[in-house]
C-alpha cells in the first residue's frame, strides 16, 4: 500500500519479476480490505497506514511486514516482524522482500534487516543448499567462513576459497561441513570463472570428495613438509603434468597444503599424485610445522592418543582425596579415580584448576614457533579459563621474547562444556589449525559452535552428586 505511484509500480514490478502475485493498493480503506481479504505473505505500507492494515493482514503467525517510512508506529501491529526500509530505493526494498520470502521457502531465516539468508552447514549442507537455489533460480553470493560462491541465475559462476579459485575452489567448499553461512541476493559483480552447470560442477565436487578422502588415508599431516627424493627411480620414471608440479613443490620444501594449492588440478588429484611419488620412493615427509597450537585442560577427558594424534597440549587440573594430592590424567587415570571414589574413608574428592604459573609453563612449550588457542571447561564450573587469561597478561613480554619474530596471538577460549564436549571443540581447534587457519578465526569458529553441542550424561547413582554438592 502506498500513495506514492511511482514508487508502487516499482516495487509492483520488481517483485513481479520474480513470480510473486503482487496486488497494489493507493489508498488505506482499499490497503485494509486486500490485507484482510487475501491473507498475503508480505505487506508493503506507508508507517502512518501502517497500524490498520497490518493489523488486518494478521494471521496465525502474521505476514512479513515491511514500513516504508518508520516502523514505530507500527510496532504493535501485530505478531509478524516489523522492518522499516527508510530512504531506500525501490530495487533496495524489493531485494529485501525477496529475501524474507526466499527464506521462508526455504526453511532458511533471514536476518533482523532482511539483508541476508542465515544458516548452518551442519543442518543444510552446501550441495543441498545449492540446488534449492537453483530451483528458485537464485543470483548473489553464498558466503561460507572459507570462502564464498556466487550465483547467476542459479548457476554457480565463480567460487574461492582462500587463495583457490574457480572449480577447484567449489570442490574444496563443498568438503566443508561444519560453519555458518549467509546467503546474500543481488548481481554477483564478478568475471564468470566456472564453466561448468550446477549439476556437473556438483558431481566433480562428490567425485573429487572420494579422491580427497582416499588419498588422505596414504598421507600424513597435510601440513608436513615434502622434501624430494633423489636416486636411480627418480631418472628412470617419466613424470606427468601434475607430478612434476608436486615435484617442483617438494624441491622449494613446502608443505603437502602448499603444494595442493598451487596446483590447478583439483584437490583429490593432487594429493593422489603425492601419494604416488611418496609410494614409488621419489618424495618423502618431514614433520610439520604447526602455526597454531591448541591447548586444553584434562577435564576434556581425550585420550592419550587422541591428544598426540592431534597436538594437543593438556594441562592437568589437581585432584585431592583426603591428604593425597594427585595430576589429572597422569597419575590418576579415570578407573582409578573412580575406585577410590567408592573408598568413603577417603572423603570427597576436591579439585582446583591448574595455576597461573603451570599454564605459563605449558604456553612457554609452544609459544616459540607457534600461536596458541587455549579451549578449556566451562567457567562457570572451574576458574580454569581466568587462569590461563592470567597467565597470557603476565607472560605476553617472555613469550614476545621466545618468539623472537613478533607477540604470538595467544586465544584462551571458554567452551561452556565439560568432558567430551570440551574434547570436541579441543580437537576441531586442532583440525582447523592443521588446516592453516590462524588464531583468531579458531576461536571465532569454535565459539560459533559451543552453543550447538549438547552433553547428556546418566550415573548409576545420585550419591556423588549430592556428596559434591551438585544437587541438594
Amino acid at each position: 500500500m502506498d500513495r506514492q505511484q511511482i514508487r508502487r509500480k516499482d516495487l509492483a514490478r520488481g517483485l513481479g519479476s520474480y513470480g510473486y502475485e503482487v496486488v497494489t493498493a493507493a489508498d488505506g480503506d482499499e490497503g485494509k480490505r486486500f490485507a484482510e481479504g487475501l491473507s498475503p505473505d508480505a505487506v508493503v505500507v506507508e508507517a502512518d497506514l501502517a497500524g490498520p492494515v497490518l493489523a488486518a493482514a494478521d494471521g496465525e503467525a502474521g505476514p512479513l511486514r515491511i514500513v516504508l517510512d518508520d516502523a514505530e508506529e507500527a510496532a504493535t501491529a501485530g505478531p509478524g516482524p516489523v522492518v522499516a526500509v527508510a530512504g531506500l530505493a525501490p530495487e533496495a526494498i524489493v531485494r529485501k522482500v525477496r529475501t524474507a520470502l526466499l527464506g521462508r521457502e526455504l526453511g532458511i531465516p533471514a536476518d533482523a534487516r532482511l539483508e541476508a539468508l542465515e544458516g548452518n552447514l551442519l543442518a543444510l549442507p552446501l550441495l543441498e543448499l545449492l540446488p534449492k537455489l537453483r530451483r528458485l533460480v537464485v543470483s548473489g553470493r553464498v558466503l561460507l567462513g572459507d570462502g564464498e560462491v556466487a550465483l547467476e541465475e542459479g548457476e554457480a559462476v565463480a567460487a574461492r576459497a582462500g587463495s583457490v579459485r574457480g572449480a577447484k575452489a567449489f570442490g574444496r567448499l563443498a568438503r566443508t561441513t561444519f560453519g555458518s553461512f549467509r546467503v546474500l541476493l543481488g548481481p554477483n559483480g564478478g568475471p564468470r570463472e566456472i564453466a561448468e552447470d550446477m549439476l556437473s560442477l556438483m558431481a566433480l565436487a562428490m567425485e573429487d570428495q572420494a579422491r580427497f578422502t582416499e588419498a588422505c588415508g596414504r598421507l600424513p599431516d597435510l601440513a608436513s613438509r615434502l622434501r624430494l627424493v633423489i636416486g636411480p627411480a627418480f631418472f628412470a620414471t617419466q613424470f606427468t603434468p601434475g607430478q612434476q608440479g608436486v615435484l617442483a613443490g617438494a624441491h622449494d620444501g613446502g608443505t603437502i597444503g602448499d603444494v595442493v594449492d598451487g596446483a590447478s588440478e583439483p584437490d583429490g588429484v593432487v594429493l593422489g599424485a603425492i601419494a604416488d611419488l611418496h609410494e614409488i620412493g621419489l618424495v618423502a615427509f618431514d614433520e610439520p610445522e604447526i602455526k597454531v597450537r591448541v591447548v586444553t585442560d584434562s577435564t576434556a577427558d581425550l585420550p592419550p592418543d587422541v591428544a598426540e594424534k592431534n597436538r594437543i597440549h593438556v594441562v592437568p587440573l589437581s585432584v585431592l582425596f583426603g591428604k593425597e594430592f594427585y595430576k589429572d590424567g597422569i597419575d590418576l587415570r579415570p578407573a582409578a579415580f573412580y575406585e577410590l571414589l567408592q573408598d568413603h574413608k577417603r572423603g570427597h574428592p576436591q579439585t582446583s584448576p591448574p595455576t597461573k604459573g603451570e599454564f605459563l609453563a605449558a604456553y612457554r612449550q609452544v609459544v616459540g614457533r607457534s600461536d596458541v588457542v587455549s579451549v578449556h571447561i566451562s567457567e562457570k564450573m572451574s576458574k580454569t579459563a581466568a587462569h590461563a587469561r592470567a597467565a597470557v597478561k603476565e607472560g605476553s613480554d617472555e613469550f614476545r621474547t621466545l618468539r623472537g619474530d613478533g607477540t604470538p596471538a595467544m586465544e584462551v577460549v571458554d567452551s561452556l562444556q565439560v568432558s567430551s564436549g570440551l574434547a570436541l571443540l579441543a580437537v576441531i581447534a586442532a583440525r582447523l589449525a592443521m588446516r592453516r587457519l590462524d588464531a583468531s578465526e579458531i576461536r571465532a569458529r569454535i565459539e560459533a559452535m559451543r552453543p550447538r553441542i549438547h552433553l547428556l550424561f546418566v550415573v548409576d547413582t545420585l550419591e556423588y552428586l549430592a556428596r559434591g554438592g551438585r544437587i541438594g
